[in-house]
């Protein structure tokens, strides 16, 4: 069983930190438990996109998760641009628009999902990602982990 992740990170502003993933860089996978159908999980990391042979003539990079889980579990994600200006992105198929607690436009879905993010305001494609995790069933713990990726 994977373990457990740090608690609290049941809010939008105390998420457990992942720290920088490189456009260059492979996925990494964080493991996890949900408690019921009130626990929520929470993740941020920063999808880097300057330096190390990113630049504005790569392609936008694309924000993704894979979530693994004994349930299935609602899986929202919300990028916000480092630099000031729009975040453009489309939802995929089988998920909706969707804004964070805080503002920040995403998408939400059951499962995996990915996307494009095209900060309007530069060539840096850099953004701050957030991951929400959560489920619908009363009474259960569901072990998970997903892979999370920021790659152009």
């Amino acid at each position: 069983m994977p373990r457990r992740r740090p608690e609290p990170n049941d809010a939008e502003d105390t998420p457990v930190e992942l720290g920088d993933q490189h456009c260059k860089a492979s996925a990494n996978v964080v493991p996890g438990v949900l408690h019921g159908d009130t626990d929520v999980d929470w993740f941020r990391y920063s999808g880097v996109f300057s330096g190390n042979d990113c630049d504005a003539d790569d392609p936008a990079p694309m924000a993704a998760i894979t979530v693994t889980a004994d349930e299935p579990l609602e899986v929202c994600m919300f990028a916000d641009c480092d630099i000031e200006g729009a975040t453009l992105f489309d939802c995929p198929d089988n998920t909706v628009e969707a804004n964070s607690p805080g503002g920040r436009k995403g998408c939400c879905g059951v499962g995996s999902m990915a996307y494009v993010v095209d900060c309007q305001a530069g060539a840096d494609e850099s953004a701050a990602v957030f991951v929400r995790l959560q489920m619908s069933t009363a009474g259960v713990c569901n072990a998970y982990s997903f892979t999370y990726s920021y790659q152009n």
